[in-house]
């Protein structure tokens, strides 16, 4: 039985819909019904998922699947602030057709710090996508394999759940205004080796050289200039908007690289990173910077922000 909405009225704008299935077979039989419905509609198409689960839906689509556009989540969504602008980019290339999608970007062997800026994700789709043209979006949650703490924070992601065939409205949904307020997950600890270098005026060249040198000397030479680039745009950002000057620190952990920049400005703007620049708007930093990273993360506090990027 595929997912319905608990109200047909098309016009209800931006349908975030999460559905909870337990292995294989319930992911298709959760999934698979929801693409027909919108195939038999004549609306477009697009499913964001790993390629195993790909497989699994093509299988069981057959020909059907010729009219679908898969894409693997695991590049799409390497870092979680590129999928919206995915998603935006489906929309606009529609060029008005009716659509819908399917997308899973949580699942189990995700870092802790990627859950964490992947339920972000889910929490700001709501906040992209308020006020746009209708459209569906259903995003599956594996229950057997992820913890009790993202379920919950599923259930309060979307205002719609489906679970074996039986559709409700969320009771923990806050609205937008609530998701895109800041979020107050703590970042990770640092390891041992952090080290820094404040930075100040447009002297920033130092800064540059002080992060591909730790990149390069770390066993992470290969991304030594996304390391460099990323170092050059936060700095930046905190030069012309955070009081002329900031701090960045730089370590390693696990098997990953990590570059953070302190400064004095608070990032109010919940998608900041994900608006796709153009022309004299501006944005281009941390935009940049989600482009280039495997993952960013930004915290305000009370003497202004955090920001941090990752490489694998």
């Amino acid at each position: 039985m595929s997912p319905t909405r608990t109200d047909p009225d098309k016009d209800l704008g931006f349908r975030h819909e999460a559905t909870f299935y337990d292995g294989s077979r319930r992911f298709v039989s959760a999934t698979a019904p929801f693409i027909r419905e919108g195939l038999a509609a004549g609306e477009r198409i697009l499913v964001v998922l790993t390629p195993d689960k790909i497989g699994a839906l093509q299988g069981e689509l057959g020909l059907q699947a010729d009219a679908v556009t898969f894409e693997n989540m695991a590049q799409v969504g390497r870092n979680p602030a590129r999928i919206i602008p995915a998603w935006q980019d489906f929309l606009i290339e529609a060029d008005g057709a009716e659509v819908r999608g399917v997308g899973e970007p949580i699942w189990a062997d995700r870092s802790p710090e990627a859950l964490i800026e992947c339920e972000r994700h889910e929490a700001l789709l709501n906040v992209a996508f308020e006020g746009g043209r209708p459209w569906r979006l259903l995003c599956p949650y594996d229950e057997r394999t992820l913890g009790e703490g993202t379920l919950r924070k599923a259930r309060r992601n979307h205002p719609i759940l489906h679970s074996q065939d039986v559709t409700t409205t969320s009771d923990t949904y806050p609205g937008v205004e609530a998701l895109g307020s800041a979020t107050d997950e703590p970042l990770s600890p640092a390891s041992a080796d952090v080290t820094s270098i404040s930075f100040a005026g447009r002297a920033l060249g130092d800064v540059r050289t002080f992060a591909g040198s730790f990149a390069d000397t770390h066993g992470f030479a290969h991304r030594s200039g996304d390391v460099r680039l990323v170092a050059q745009e936060l700095s930046s950002n905190g030069v012309r908007h955070g009081g002329g000057q900031g701090t960045l620190r730089i370590w390693t952990q696990a098997d990953a690289l990590v570059v953070e920049v302190r400064s004095h400005e608070q990032i109010v703007d919940p998608l900041a990173g994900r608006h796709r620049p153009s022309g004299d708007i501006g944005g281009y930093g941390l935009w940049i910077v989600n482009q280039v990273a495997d993952l960013m993360q930004i915290r305000n506090h009370a003497h202004g922000s955090t920001v941090r990027a990752h490489f694998g």
